[in-house]
C-alpha cells in the first residue's frame, strides 16, 4: 500500500533524535521550542504596539499551531475562503476573518451556519455585485437564518488583485452595505503585501501610502456615519502580512488612534510562526528596519544523500514534491551520519530541484555527507512547504520527537 504523502513508514521513537528509528526519507521537521519562542514573541510585540494579530492559518493549516497561536493570544484566525474557516473554528478561533470576498453560495451558507453556532465571521467586499450577493443568499436562499455577516471595504492596488480602486467606490459599497438587512459595516481591510518588493526604501514608501490610503478610506466613512465604530464595540482596520507587519502599526495604530471612533487594528502575518532560512530571513521587518519581534527559523527538512556522482556533486532526495522553491531554493544547513551522532553544520548550495531530487554542490574536499547520510534543509518560503506534507514531527532542543503535527491540505 502506498503511504499518504507526509507519512512515515515507522514512527520513530520519542526516546531519541528524530532521525533515528528508522523514519522514511524525506521528513518534514518543526523545531517545537523555536516555533514557541516565535509565537510568543509576536504576540509580545503586537501588546506593545496597541494591535492585535490575526495570524493567517492559511501558512500552516494545521490545528495543533492554530491552537498555540489561539492560546497565546490570537485576536482570531485570519484564512481565505469558507473551508480554511471551518478548520480555523473547529481549532477553536471564535473569530475568523476571511480576507477574501466571498461570493458562492454555497459557501455563504456555510458562514451562516458558523455564525449561528457563536462564531464571529468578517469577510471583505468590494463591489455592489458582491454586497448583493452575500445579502440575497442570507437574507433569501437562508431564510431561516438570523445571522447578520460583519464585512470589511477592502482597499486595493491598482494592477494587483481585488479591492476598491477610490474612496468613492469604497463609499458606495459601504452604502450598499448600510441598506442591506443581513450585512453590518465593520472596518476597512487591504494587503500591502502586492506591492513589489524591492531593496531600496520605495517600496516601503508606497506601502506607508497604501495604509494611509486605507485611513482615509476609514476616515470618510466615519464621517458620513457610514462606520460609527459601533460593531462589536469598534471599528476594524487590518492589513499586514509578513513583511510589513511593522509599517501597519505604525500608520494605522499611531498614538491616539487613526480614526474618530473606537478601533482595532489587526494585522495578519502568518509566516513568523515558523520564519525561514530565506526569504524571510532577509526581509522581515527586524532584519530590514529593526522593527518588530526577532523570529527564529523552525522548519527543516531532513533527506538522505543518495549519490555522491562526483567529488562536487551530492544527489539528495528532498525535490519540489517536498519543498518550497519560488522564493528562493532550499540551503542545506545540517548533517548527519548514517549511523547516528551528532547534528553539525553543513556547508553546501542547491543548485537545483528536480521533482524527488535536490543537487547539491559542496566541496570536493570535504568528507561529510557520504551516501546515506542525512542533510537537513531550510527553505524559503513555508506556505508552500507545509501545503506538501500531511504530517510533520515536532522535536524538541535535542531533536526529539515530541508530537505529530498534521496538516489539513
Amino acid at each position: 500500500m502506498t503511504p499518504l504523502k507526509g507519512h512515515r513508514s515507522a514512527k520513530p521513537s520519542g526516546a531519541g533524535h528524530v532521525l533515528d528509528g528508522a523514519p522514511t526519507s524525506p521528513l518534514a521537521i518543526l523545531r517545537m521550542d523555536r516555533v514557541e519562542r516565535n509565537i510568543d514573541r509576536m504576540q509580545q510585540w503586537c501588546r506593545e504596539q496597541r494591535v492585535e494579530v490575526a495570524p493567517h492559518a492559511k501558512t500552516t493549516l494545521a490545528p495543533a499551531l492554530l491552537r498555540r497561536q489561539l492560546d497565546a493570544g490570537a485576536w482570531g484566525l485570519t484564512v481565505a475562503n469558507a473551508d480554511q474557516a471551518r478548520i480555523a473554528i473547529e481549532a477553536g478561533a471564535q473569530t475568523v476573518l476571511i480576507a477574501n470576498e466571498v461570493v458562492d453560495p454555497t459557501a455563504i451558507r456555510h458562514l451562516a451556519s458558523f455564525i449561528e453556532s457563536g462564531v464571529r465571521v468578517i469577510c471583505y467586499v468590494d463591489s455592489l455585485e458582491g454586497v448583493h450577493i452575500l445579502e440575497e443568499t442570507l437574507k433569501y436562499t437562508h431564510p431561516a437564518s438570523r445571522a447578520v455577516l460583519d464585512v470589511l471595504v477592502e482597499v486595493g492596488i491598482p494592477g494587483a488583485r481585488g479591492g476598491v480602486r477610490d474612496i468613492g467606490e469604497a463609499v458606495a459599497v459601504a452604502q450598499a452595505v448600510a441598506a442591506a438587512s443581513a450585512l453590518r459595516m465593520a472596518g476597512v481591510g487591504g494587503y500591502e503585501g502586492m506591492i513589489p518588493r524591492r531593496e531600496s526604501g520605495d517600496s516601503v514608501e508606497r506601502v506607508r501610502r497604501f495604509l494611509q490610503g486605507m485611513v482615509e478610506c476609514g476616515a470618510r466613512l466615519v464621517n458620513m456615519g457610514l462606520l460609527e465604530g459601533t460593531t462589536r464595540d469598534q471599528a476594524i482596520l487590518t492589513a499586514g502580512g509578513s513583511l510589513y507587519f511593522d509599517e501597519v502599526a505604525a500608520v494605522l495604530a499611531p498614538e491616539g488612534g487613526a480614526l474618530q471612533v473606537p478601533t482595532v487594528v489587526v494585522v495578519r502575518p502568518g509566516c513568523y510562526v515558523t520564519h525561514d532560512d530565506g526569504m524571510y530571513a532577509r526581509l522581515s521587518p527586524h532584519v530590514k528596519r529593526g522593527r518588530g519581534p526577532i523570529l527564529e527559523a523552525a522548519l527543516v527538512l531532513w533527506g538522505r544523500v543518495l549519490s555522491r556522482p562526483e567529488p562536487s556533486r551530492l544527489i539528495v532526495d528532498v525535490g519540489r514534491r517536498n519543498a518550497s522553491f519560488e522564493h528562493g531554493l532550499p540551503r542545506p544547513l545540517w548533517h548527519r551520519g548514517a549511523s547516528g551522532g551528532e547534528v553539525s553544520v553543513f556547508d553546501g548550495k542547491v543548485d537545483s530541484l528536480s521533482d524527488q531530487h535536490a543537487l547539491v554542490d559542496v566541496a570536493e574536499t570535504t568528507s561529510l555527507a557520504v551516501v546515506g547520510d542525512w542533510i537537513g534543509f531550510g527553505i524559503s518560503h513555508p506556505c508552500t512547504t507545509f501545503d506538501k506534507w500531511r504530517v510533520m514531527l515536532g522535536v524538541d532542543e535535542a531533536w526529539k520527537v515530541t508530537e505529530e503535527v498534521v496538516t489539513c491540505f
